[in-house]
């Protein structure tokens, strides 16, 4: 995928395709139905098909790879979405005082336009762009994942052959054997003698690499205002989870406001528009989390893997590894 992320991702069947000629199909793409179209997913706004050509899934996507994006009403094209690059004259806040407009398709718009002139879109109020935040967590997760492989590699031939140069072609014959777990190794009478093993010692459990890369997936989601949690926990702190759904839901509102805002102005501007902002997802910041804890203390004790909490002060859901 090119450094363009816009246009691959609105053109997305292109990317894909260009990707699989090239033999190069980028990793994100294992995660564009699970994080990626969930975010775009997650507001839409009535009416929005009385600005030209425009849909929801048009804006959500350019705010999710895109940053200085804004709405100007041109004198031929109506409203549009479009990207502005400020000039060198800025207030005594580095407020510009004008800028040039260009389409998303690259296309120049309009030059020196009153910053008052155009409406902000931003995702965030520090308008950076999401993707970065959610690139930046996929590389985490696809690095473990890497981990995890090589390290059930190690877990199935959990030792390392050694012998001189000459035995070399002999040796990886002997480790295909042993990693298609085939016990009858052929050699002549030096094999044995030749060739010496030991241990490789696996530093760490898969299972608990997979729980990192569930960390790193839960904290990209909070990131973008999703919560989630882990499934399998040993210990569940009540307040713990009301902290991370607060963080989460602090996250959400930052982005719901920002496109209120986007809306009450548009709609300022221009009454005909009547743009409503639609909640497809919402944050329920400390409902339901008590509940969830009465039912997890439920089920560990119907399993036997739960372990009364010793601290009146804090309620605690102890778990074994059963």
């Amino acid at each position: 995928m090119s450094d363009s992320w816009y246009y691959d991702f609105m053109n997305l069947n292109h990317a894909v395709s260009r990707a699989l000629i090239d033999g190069k199909l980028p990793y994100e793409i294992h995660y564009i139905k699970d994080i990626m179209s969930t975010k775009v997913g997650m507001f839409k706004y009535k009416n929005i098909e009385r600005i030209p050509n425009l849909t929801s899934q048009i804006l959500e996507m350019a705010l999710l790879f895109s940053n200085f994006l804004c709405f100007y009403q041109h004198p031929a094209l109506g409203w549009i979405l479009c990207r502005y690059v400020t000039d060198t004259n800025f207030n005594e806040y580095l407020r510009p005082k004008k800028v040039n407009l260009i389409a998303l398709n690259g296309t120049p718009l309009a030059t020196a336009v009153p910053y008052e002139d155009i409406v902000l879109a931003r995702d965030n109020s520090m308008d950076i762009i999401p993707f970065i935040t959610i690139n930046e967590y996929i590389c985490k997760i696809h690095k473990v994942e890497q981990t995890v492989f090589k390290t059930l590699a190690i877990a199935s031939l959990p030792i390392a052959l050694v012998a001189n140069k000459k035995m070399g072609k002999q040796l990886n014959e002997i480790a295909k054997q042993l990693g298609n777990a085939n016990p009858l190794i052929v050699g002549d009478d030096s094999l044995l003698d030749i060739v010496k093993g030991f241990n490789i010692d696996v530093p760490v459990s898969p299972l608990d690499i997979y729980e990192l890369k569930q960390k790193y997936r839960n904290e990209c989601l909070s990131s973008i205002g999703i919560y989630s949690v882990e499934e399998k926990r040993e210990r569940i702190v009540t307040q713990e989870l009301v902290n991370q759904n607060d963080y989460t839901d602090f996250v959400y509102q930052d982005c719901k406001m920002e496109r209120e805002r986007l809306v009450r102005e548009l709609n300022k501007r221009d009454p005909s528009l009547e743009l409503i902002l639609i909640e497809t997802y919402e944050v329920n910041v400390n409902e339901g989390i008590e509940e969830d804890a009465k039912k997890a203390h439920a089920v560990a004790k119907a399993d036997g893997t739960y372990e009364k909490n010793t601290n009146p002060e804090k309620e605690v859901l102890e778990y074994g590894r059963g």
